[in-house]
């Protein structure tokens, strides 16, 4: 394998791994953008088969995750004829189970359940992803009339799914009227959910205490996971527990409120009302049932003739703060007041309802203006009436209804949580081509300035002269090459001459000149001089040898670095003069055609173009979710405003029959609500 295809293989390889980790995120969005911008790039051609296929189920479960439930159906469809691993074929039937279930196709979970279960797939699938598959089984079958006891006994105590499929067979005999076989029914959803509540605390006691009890031994800092305890990711694991377990708490709660408001409503039913007021009084004040119960706590409590208790209760309610719920408790005030004879309280109550029916009404026109308005959905959370926060929590949990040309409404297949986010998504993405189209613009105005400066610039040079000096320089260069690479033994002592110190040169004279005097001495023995007639001492020669090579070992160690000083100089010097004929050539070719200015202005308008379709295609669709995210929420409102507007009606009808009751004694009402008809 060549060093570029390993290459190839480990970006491949690291984009599918930065895909697992966006997806175990809960990055849904950012996953399959991952997604796509790695299949442009190189379209994971590295991958192995089996991991193609976990890329193609992470892909479906983000896409489901997301609301995007036929996508995900294709992509979960197109595993199951493939002849994947174990653990691939497992989690598609998994996963495709959870697609039909929230997609009206609930039937799909028992098919995935019985070819899991006839395969042995049981130990690819994690706990979790199990326990829901028998759920989403036992559910489905529930609500076909066939066999579901089997399976709600495979689910385990610390699961919070024998809970829920209680409640929903409970549910389904309180709706059959069979109020007696629903009661029981809650009631053994609320001991499960307790069971499982339990389960879970006695699970972190545990978990607490063992975590201690290995703290105190000295093994424990031997252990391999103690090297990693300033690893950032372990806080991280850990954040993402916490989070985990306060969202598992907060759906435990939520669901005990639930239960114990349904299982008041069916008490209610059986003329049980001690036993569903103490019940109601069990629901959590912070809960998002909380005023509901309040609400129907103050009805229990009129069924049992208990006014004082049941007028208490709603004056309360009403005192929280301006909601349907306190409009509902001014309601029921009416109600009782009129109930103990109290006309002319029972009035005022009306009338005071009244005026919350129009100044909701009031409030939801107001509401369907700001709505209207282009910036409403970046900052909905701050801009959402704190009376019409019920309204919020109906858009938030209801699905996105599509509705066709002919009138006829189909289940859309996404939900108000991605069109938000998607919406988001756009705008950032509307931002940063709008900063691209502004760069452009300035890129432009530097492109005219500077192509105005080069041929200023151009006609202002000597491209003449400049030639000539590379020319020169070239020849220069060549001449020190040659120079710097003797090939005869004088050339060689003369270079490396060249490069001695002044010391060295001085020295290397006067050893010639000692050496010549010897040679001259030599030749003219003997003398008539009878002092100078003694011969020369072979001493004398030796010395002048010895130093000669010391001299010459001196002068070759200086030599072999200066001369690789000047090479490497050279060779950069070389490697300049090569740029600079480059430079010259380019230049000449530009001044000549100016090509470069031309392509560069090709390339910016290609960007402008693509970066225009591509603002086209986001605004489009940006447009369009915010269009039905407006169309749900305003589809909401128009059904509040038509509820209001029917008990404003009610309203005025009941005062009508407290004046008739007490003739002249109440004064007729100057209420503004008909203004808000």
């Amino acid at each position: 394998m060549t060093k570029t295809a390993i290459a190839s293989e480990k970006q491949v390889y690291a984009d599918f791994y930065h895909v697992m980790y966006t997806y175990f995120e809960a990055d849904y969005l950012g996953t399959l953008n991952k997604i796509e911008k790695s299949h442009k790039r190189h379209g994971f051609n590295a991958l192995t088969s089996d991991d193609k296929d976990r890329l193609t189920l992470i892909k479906g479960a983000a896409q489901l995750n997301l609301g995007l439930h036929t996508k995900a159906q294709e992509n979960f469809l197109s595993l199951l004829n493939k002849n994947s691993s174990q653990y691939v074929k497992a989690n598609t039937w998994f996963w495709l189970a959870r697609t039909g279930f929230e997609n009206n196709q609930a039937d799909m979970s028992v098919k995935a359940y019985e070819a899991v279960s006839s395969n042995g797939l049981e130990s690819e699938l994690s706990t979790a992803h199990w326990q829901s598959l028998i759920y989403m089984a036992a559910y489905t079958n529930m609500h076909n009339d066939e066999e579901w006891e089997p399976l709600l006994a495979q689910l385990e105590n610390d699961s919070i799914y024998s809970s829920y499929l209680l409640a929903n067979l409970a549910g389904r005999h309180f709706n059959s009227e069979n109020y007696a076989a629903a009661t029981q029914g809650f009631v053994a959803a609320k001991q499960a959910l307790l069971q499982y509540q339990s389960q879970q605390h006695a699970f972190t006691r545990r978990a607490i205490g063992f975590t201690r009890s290995i703290g105190n031994a000295a093994a424990f800092y031997l252990s391999p996971w103690r090297w990693f305890s300033d690893d950032p990711n372990k806080h991280a694991q850990r954040r993402q527990n916490e989070a985990r377990e306060r969202q598992a708490l907060h759906e435990s709660d939520a669901l005990f409120d639930r239960l114990n408001l349904q299982l008041a409503h069916s008490l209610l039913k059986q003329q049980d009302d001690v036993d569903a007021l103490a019940v109601i009084n069990t629901v959590s004040a912070n809960s998002g049932d909380s005023q509901q119960a309040l609400l129907t706590l103050g009805w229990t409590h009129a069924e049992q003739n208990r006014w004082q208790a049941a007028v208490d209760t709603w004056q309360y309610l009403r005192e929280l703060g301006p909601g349907i719920f306190q409009l509902q408790a001014s309601y029921g005030l009416a109600y009782a007041y009129q109930q103990q004879g109290l006309f002319v309280e029972a009035f005022y109550a009306l009338e005071d309802t009244g005026v919350q029916i129009s100044t909701t009404l009031d409030g939801l026109a107001q509401f369907e203006q700001d709505i209207g308005a282009d910036n409403f959905f970046d900052d909905y959370e701050s801009l959402w009436p704190q009376a019409l926060l019920d309204i919020k929590r109906t858009f938030l949990t209801q699905n996105v209804t599509h509705v066709e040309t002919d009138g006829s409404a189909q289940a859309n297949d996404v939900n108000p949580h991605y069109l938000l986010n998607a919406r988001r998504q756009l705008a950032a993405i509307l931002t940063t081509l709008s900063n691209k189209a502004e760069q452009l613009e300035v890129l432009k105005g530097l492109l005219e300035e500077r192509e105005q400066r080069f041929v200023g610039r151009v006609n202002g040079l000597s491209l003449e002269e400049k030639a000539a000096h590379i020319a020169n320089t070239k020849l220069h260069l060549q001449d020190m090459q040659k120079r710097l690479n003797p090939t005869t033994e004088l050339a060689r002592q003369t270079l490396m001459l060249s490069m001695t110190s002044k010391i060295q040169q001085s020295a290397w004279q006067r050893l010639n000149n000692a050496n010549a005097r010897h040679a001259r001495l030599t030749l003219n023995l003997p003398r008539n001089d009878p002092p100078h007639n003694k011969p020369l001492k072979p001493s004398y020669k030796k010395r002048l040898a010895r130093i000669e090579g010391i001299l010459k070992w001196q002068m070759e160690d200086s030599y072999v670095v200066k001369r690789w000083e000047h090479l490497r100089q050279l060779q950069a010097a070389t490697e300049i003069l090569t740029k600079a004929e480059h430079a010259y050539r380019r230049v000449s070719s530009i001044g000549a055609t100016n090509d470069e200015f031309a392509l560069t202005r090709v390339k910016i308008e290609i960007l402008e173009k693509q970066i225009a379709q591509r603002r086209k295609q986001s605004s489009d669709l940006h447009q369009q979710v915010e269009h039905r995210l407006r169309e749900h929420l305003l589809s909401i409102i128009s059904l509040r405003t038509e509820q209001l507007k029917t008990q404003w009606v009610n309203t005025r009808l009941a005062k009508i029959r407290l004046q008739d009751l007490q003739g002249e004694l109440l004064v007729p009402s100057t209420s503004s609500a008909g203004g808000s008809q």
